[in-house]
């Protein structure tokens, strides 16, 4: 393992000149302001060619030298010139190449802090968490998985972050199934009231085959059917009265006759009476006069004969017709109440057509969006699962570290709810994961921990095995204390 050896910094940020040969654990104490943070970004500036700060170069100063040797011999003498370029010199065993290729082999250029890993938020510590873990994946496994690349995604984060993402309940599958199951909520209930308003057992397609121009005509016909009995009942009621009328018509003919025969023959007999007084006279105009007078009874009497003839004509036409039409009045009417009631009711049915394809379609519709809404659910599923299923192909640098739903847990628990103690263990041991070939930690800010956590930190911090140079602000005077 590589530590540091020695340390030497000139006109370095708040730093004159400082030479030290650090051990494991180097406290570099004192007030506020005393330059014991210079130490740390000098390192890191020594050993990354990191600019922590713009005025880097001591102030009043031009130039500023950083000499760092390690335990394995190797020597590292960097110059920041305000005039001139920077310089860079690595002496190692075996080494050639770029020297900044080379030291970025042993340290990170982006040191983790641990005291500052325990003071942020959640979702940074779950960022840092999720980054020690190594999956592999591309776009094309995203599409693999889910037949498509979600656009509401930010694929620059580690994959079990991409998958809590999509898995989310802010996530446009969680929104979007949300929608959909509302909608299918609604369209279910909208379908139940119209089909509240149909009967039940309701046959759609016997209706929509009923023709109530057929109905309506077997109503008509019956309707005509009887109307025509109901005529051929009211001409055979009304024949004999028919008959009377013809009698009576006839009797009065024949009283005209016989009324204008008496009269004819009242006025004979007033000129028979006076021509008898002139018998002598008229002898012959009286026998004419009989004569005249049997002629028109002759013909009165077959005037009446032949009356009578036309009369019982006209009444056996009647009768004839009265008979004819009385085999027709044995058939019963038709009851057309049930015919109008059953074409009705078809009426009724078909108008309940528009709704039941309506509430049909709407089924439909509902279908196809639960369709939709299961496969959203098992996009849900598969981006909740497929963590667990990643992780177990890799080998996990922090022990006890699981996912769920794109969470880091440790031991089944949040960092969060994770003792004081036990997140200051896992701070140390992200520390050591993340640190290159030189084992050196660079911790600023010691002293925002509470004493006892201090010294549970420091405990972890020994029984890493790693270098750490720890920032303390106290009330003492600069001072760097190694153990």
């Amino acid at each position: 393992m590589k530590i540091i050896k020695k340390l030497k910094f000139r006109n370095t940020l708040g730093i004159t000149e400082l030479s030290i040969e650090p051990k494991l654990i180097n406290i570099i104490e004192g007030r506020c302001g005393a330059g014991k943070t210079s130490v740390l970004d000098a390192i890191n500036t020594a050993l990354s060619n990191k600019n922590i700060r713009a005025d880097f170069v001591r102030k009043g100063e031009t130039e500023s030298s950083m000499f760092v040797e390690l335990s394995d011999g190797t020597v590292i003498d960097r110059e920041k010139n305000l005039e001139k370029s920077d310089k860079i010199k690595v002496i190692a065993d075996g080494f050639q190449g770029q020297p900044e290729t080379y030291l970025k082999s042993l340290f990170s250029d982006n040191q983790f802090r641990p005291i500052s890993f325990i003071e942020s938020t959640e979702k940074e510590q779950n960022k840092t968490l999720l980054g020690l873990v190594n999956i592999e994946w591309s776009k094309e496994d995203i599409k693999e998985w889910f037949g498509e690349v979600p656009d509401w995604v930010d694929y620059s984060q580690h994959i079990l972050n991409v998958l809590g993402d999509i898995q989310s309940q802010r996530g446009k599958y969680y929104l979007t199934r949300e929608d959909i199951n509302r909608d299918i909520r609604n369209k279910k209930a909208n379908a139940s009231d119209i089909m509240a308003s149909i009967p039940d057992n309701y046959n759609a397609k016997e209706w929509r085959e009923a023709k109530l121009s057929e109905l309506y005509a077997e109503v008509s016909k019956a309707q005509e059917h009887n109307n025509k009995l109901d005529q051929n009942k009211s001409f055979i009621a009304s024949v004999e009265d028919k008959i009377g009328s013809i009698q009576m018509k006839y009797m009065t003919i024949e009283q005209s006759i016989k009324d204008k025969s008496n009269s004819e023959m009242s006025q004979v007999t007033v000129d028979k009476e006076n021509l008898e007084k002139r018998i002598k006279m008229l002898q012959d105009e009286i026998a004419g006069m009989a004569n005249k007078a049997q002629t028109i009874k002759a013909k009165a009497l077959s005037d009446i004969e032949l009356n009578g003839k036309d009369r019982d004509k006209e009444i056996e036409v009647l009768r004839a017709e009265a008979k004819a039409l009385s085999g027709n009045i044995k058939d019963k009417p038709v009851d057309i109440k049930p015919l109008e009631e059953k074409a009705e009711y078809a009426e009724k049915m078909k108008s309940y057509l528009n709704e039941y394809d309506n509430a049909m379609n709407i089924h439909k519709e509902v279908d196809s969006l639960v369709v939709q809404s299961d496969d959203l659910t098992k996009k849900i599923e598969k981006a909740r699962t497929l963590p667990s299923e990643l992780l177990q192909k890799v080998t996990s640098p922090i022990e006890g570290l699981s996912v769920v739903d794109g969470v880091p847990l440790i031991n089944g628990l949040p960092i969060k709810n994770l003792s004081t103690g036990e997140q200051l263990r896992l701070a140390v041991k992200i520390a050591t994961h993340l640190a290159g070939d030189l084992k050196v930690i660079l911790v600023d800010r010691l002293e925002s921990l509470d004493e006892q956590t201090q010294k549970l930190f420091l405990e972890e911090c020994r029984a890493s095995g790693m270098q750490f140079f720890l920032t303390k602000v106290s009330d003492t005077e600069y001072n760097i204390i190694s153990e």
